[in-house]
């Protein structure tokens, strides 16, 4: 839990850019005759500048705490259902209908986006190696390209990545929205999600790429491991 004073000190070493510094550097006198007195501020403007700087500083303490909030909001709470449609490799599934397994829920577009071609052997890896423990990965199409939007495309997509678990179409980013992007705006669409086996988010990978080797996949493959160990 965060605590007002170290938000104090933060602000005074992360917001230098945006309080006006200089005011406290007391210019150089250049009469010999002026005391050291003359250059300590008066009252009044050290109580301005001291009210200014607690407000500043309180904005920045709620700021962050609702960034905290914004990001978390989805973590540790049952996902809500989604409204994808369109299934390939799969009849339509619901998130009912999975619990009791862990699943893991990527968002992908076509081939324009380097970070799903990487990560598609990633998420084939894991199909692969823990469908058998009660491991499930289902990929959303969220549609990016200025290319017009074509289903038979789609089922082309999924099948040069490989893709042989539950694949659905995301219209118009609907569940993208709700449970990423409406309270993470600008934040990578390709996000993930993992869900335990009571449908719990209990690990979200905010975007990007996880490929063999690096911290991001060994991250992803711990959360994985770590779930199928849990007792429903």
């Amino acid at each position: 839990m965060h605590t007002f004073p170290i938000i104090l000190l933060i602000f005074l070493i992360g917001c230098g850019g945006e309080y006006n510094t200089s005011e406290f550097v007391w210019e150089q006198k250049t009469d010999s005759t002026k005391t050291i007195l003359d250059k300590i501020p008066d009252k009044e403007w050290m109580e301005k500048q001291g009210k200014e700087f607690m407000k500043k500083a309180k904005q920045l303490y709620q700021d962050m705490l609702h960034k905290e909030k914004e990001d978390t909001i989805i973590l540790n709470t049952h996902a809500p259902e989604w409204t994808v449609s369109d299934w390939l490799n799969s009849k339509p599934l619901t998130i009912n209908e999975l619990n009791g397994n862990v699943v893991l829920i990527r968002w992908w577009t076509g081939p324009t986006c380097p970070y799903c071609i990487n990560s598609a052997v990633a998420l084939n890896e894991f199909y692969e190696t823990y469908e058998s423990d009660g491991f499930r990965v289902l990929g959303f199409y969220h549609h990016k390209s200025q290319i017009p939007f074509n289903k038979d495309t789609i089922k082309e997509y999924t099948i040069n990545l490989g893709f042989k678990f539950p694949v659905a179409i995301d219209y118009e980013w609907e569940t993208l929205n709700a449970w990423w992007l409406k309270t993470n705006p600008g934040k990578w669409t390709s996000v993930s999600f993992l869900l335990d086996r009571k449908g719990i988010v209990r690990y979200i990978h905010p975007g990007g790429q996880y490929v063999k080797g690096d911290g991001d996949y060994e991250k992803l493959q711990l959360e994985i491991e770590k779930l199928l160990k849990e007792k429903i």
